[in-house]
């Protein structure tokens, strides 16, 4: 594809680092730590817990 003045696949380095920084973006914006509780929109406890670990012989985290 011709790309101008650029060299041969600037055009998908662009989306690349593009995609690259909106992933990064997300990862950062989510919540770390522990969860609460109880549920944020009826306030009814939340059962159980998270496993102790994912995969028979694994130590939990």
């Amino acid at each position: 594809m011709a790309g101008g003045w650029t060299r041969d696949g600037a055009v998908q380095d662009q989306i690349d680092d593009t995609v690259a920084d909106a992933v990064l973006a997300a990862r950062a914006s989510m919540p770390s730590g522990a969860s609460e509780p109880y549920c944020a929109i009826c306030g009814d406890d939340i059962p159980g817990g998270p496993p102790s670990a994912p995969y028979p012989g694994c130590a939990p985290a």
